[in-house]
């Protein structure tokens, strides 16, 4: 609004909000207001802050502090050429988001039981109903032994619980990883971009110790990333997204 040619969170959110009412409008008046735009806008907020990072990370930041700012850089918003990337990392993140609170708390809406995290117990109990959110990382589940690995191998810290950002970045780097659509959209990175030095699967996940130095291979057993294994040879090239689920696979 104020026409720089960059774009805050801020502007970003009231963005969405905009295209939400848009789209779905208030309706009835008083007690039977709906806000149906609204409250999508409230429910899948936790995504925009994810999708607005990933972007603003697409573009070279010079290092130049933003006139009319005291401190703020390129990375702190998002441009022209990164405003496309903003759009499709909300979609992909709200979808992430869905189905991280299809299983907190059960998923029987929001209720005194989401509490943001995902224990082993609601992991085990939910994860056959996300398998048709189009995620890699949970196609072809099939047991709760193979569950509560991806659990552990969500959980990068060890602490019990899964919130929303190891969720998110274990869903992100396992399409980044396996090469897929949208692993190739989520790793999009001009050059001099900050976007790919973030380091897939960091140095630990799940309690395993992890090399960072080589590039990591998924070993899939009937479509799942049961573990990852760092390959000594470069990647072969990765196929698109598995229409089949065939044992011993590598991606």
């Amino acid at each position: 609004p104020n026409g720089n040619g960059l774009c805050s969170l801020a502007e970003l959110e009231t963005f969405v909000l905009k295209a939400l009412l848009a789209k779905f409008p208030n309706a009835g008046k008083g007690k039977e207001l709906k806000t149906p735009g609204q409250d999508m806008f409230k429910a899948f907020r936790p995504c925009y802050i994810r999708a607005f990072k990933d972007a603003a990370d697409y573009a070279k930041d010079d290092g130049k502090t933003i006139k009319g700012t005291k401190s703020a850089k390129q990375d702190d918003f998002v441009d022209k050429s990164e405003f496309r990337l903003f759009c499709v990392y909300v979609c992909i993140y709200a979808s992430m988001f869905d189905a991280f609170s299809k299983i907190d708390g059960g998923g029987a809406g929001r209720d005194a039981n989401d509490d943001k995290r995902i224990e082993l117990d609601e992991w085990l109990k939910g994860y056959k109903g996300v398998n048709d959110h189009g995620f890699v990382a949970f196609q072809g589940i099939s047991t709760k032994g193979d569950a509560t690995t991806i659990f552990k191998m969500m959980d990068d810290n060890g602490g019990g619980i899964v919130l929303l950002d190891e969720w998110s970045f274990f869903l992100k780097n396992c399409e980044v990883a396996a090469g897929t659509p949208m692993g190739k959209l989520l790793n999009e990175d001009q050059e001099g971009g900050v976007g790919k030095k973030e380091q897939l699967f960091g140095s630990t996940m799940g309690g395993l110790k992890r090399s960072t130095t080589k590039e990591p291979e998924f070993h899939l057993s009937n479509g799942y990333a049961s573990e990852i294994q760092i390959n000594d040879k470069p990647a072969k090239q990765k196929p698109e997204l598995p229409s089949s689920k065939p044992s011993g696979t590598k991606i």
